[in-house]
């Protein structure tokens, strides 16, 4: 026999024989546990409700058997207001400067020096253009989705309105859980796009330092040559390898802190020809990222040997503690957690879109670090809609509608860590 097939079992000889296994009194040892354990399943042995056939009838109790989803990278997702419809961003890119026209050129003042003259002035309304480049963001993505809502056809399988009215709270939390992971899942597209592009830029020796292979980096600073991407986590390795890295990682969000041209997409002087601006006074788009506008997000292996191994003495007092600092457990898929194979679109130098040719494929993607202008999705358009009452039928639906938007700003400051 067994529990469960309806049946009560006498579990004396159970609890006895557990008490002389746990005690080491000796005696048959107990193996036929799937005797006594009620295993949950969906063989029903009593009659299904005709609507969903999923539910018998009339249980003395109903457990709803989900719970709250909580989705990541929630630092991705701002408001329609900042990224919603077709949305332009002004850019402008720093100029040098000039002399300073109240002294001579001459390093010694002469009697008459050639920059100074009678008859002539100093022009204090020389004009010096703002050297601005707009950048601009299309397109959108729709989806939708929904559920039906049955009337009294399913009441026969809840005891009371109490119970009926927790199944549909619990069926509203299924759907609201599946949108989080939906919503979720968008997050890793702009991330991902994000990523390849960066890498695929890379490989063709624009921004180079926009992909940092930390192993090669940690090489040529320590002279370890016996580090690689298969043994990192050996005992060899660990103890000095991930210090170093949450070293490093500090140290470049202390780099990206800084205005400068690096860790970016420059954008091209032709943006601004033929509207009356020197080019050979433009010096370049300067961005920079303080750490509480920066994302830092890392592969859950390496993040989780950081929290172990060093957070606990150090993280008081460091630049991570102000970032949107995240683990993430996969970019693209649970089964190859570090790997990602994506065909991305990217800003190339001349400012217009360019799709790699082929798909990059990266096996150990550990972590990236970037801007919270650079990547991200906005929702707009987004509503629930029900249908009029099915009077014949006796249920309505329920339907979701969506328009988001996956954005990636590659102006911005994204740093790709990688291992090869």
């Amino acid at each position: 026999m067994s529990v469960n097939a309806m049946q009560f079992e006498q579990a004396a000889g159970l609890m006895n024989g557990i008490l002389s296994d746990a005690t080491g009194a000796g005696g048959t040892q107990i193996t036929n546990l799937g005797e006594y354990v009620t295993v949950g399943t969906t063989l029903l042995q009593m009659a299904k409700d005709p609507i969903l056939r999923a539910l018998n009838q009339m249980f003395q109790r109903t457990v709803i058997g989900v719970r709250p989803y909580d989705e990541i990278l929630t630092g991705m997702e701002v408001n329609n207001e900042a990224y919603g419809s077709i949305v332009r961003k002004l850019n402008w890119l720093d100029k040098k400067v000039d002399t300073d026209h109240a002294f001579p050129l001459n390093p010694v003042l002469t009697a008459d020096p050639a920059d100074i003259k009678d008859g002539e002035s100093v022009d204090m309304y020389i004009q010096n253009k703002d050297a601005v480049v707009q950048t601009n963001f299309y397109g959108s993505n729709v989806f939708s989705d929904w559920r039906t809502i049955y009337d009294d056809q399913l009441r026969s399988a809840f005891t009371s309105p109490a119970g009926m009215a927790e199944f549909w709270a619990g069926s509203a939390m299924v759907m609201n859980n599946k949108l989080k992971q939906v919503r979720e899942n968008q997050k890793r597209v702009a991330l991902n796009n994000l990523i390849g592009g960066r890498i695929a830029q890379a490989a063709a020796n624009q921004n180079a330092e926009c992909v940092i292979d930390v192993l090669a980096a940690y090489k040529a600073a320590t002279g370890n040559a016996t580090i690689t991407a298969a043994n990192w986590q050996s005992a060899a390795e660990i103890k000095d390898f991930v210090p170093w890295l949450y070293g490093f990682l500090n140290t470049l969000l202390g780099y990206m802190r800084n205005r400068s041209m690096l860790y970016h997409t420059q954008l091209s002087l032709d943006n601004v020809a033929g509207r009356g601006i020197d080019q050979n006074k433009v010096i370049g788009l300067m961005r920079q990222t303080s750490p509480r506008d920066a994302r830092v997000y890392l592969l859950s292996e390496v993040a989780n040997q950081i929290d172990a191994q060093v957070m606990p003495s150090t993280y008081h007092n460091d630049l991570l503690r102000f970032t949107d600092y995240e683990r993430i457990d996969f970019w693209q898929s649970i089964t190859d957690p570090g790997g990602l194979t994506v065909t991305p679109t990217y800003l190339n130098a001349s400012g217009g879109l360019k799709t790699a040719e082929k798909a990059v494929k990266e096996e150990h993607v550990i972590g990236v670090i970037f801007d919270r202008d650079a990547a991200g999705i906005s929702v707009f358009d987004e509503g629930t809609y029900s249908t009029p009452y099915n009077a014949r039928g006796r249920y309505y639906n329920q339907w979701y509608h969506e328009t988001v938007r996956f954005w990636n700003d590659f102006t911005e400051n994204s740093v790709v860590l990688v291992m090869r």
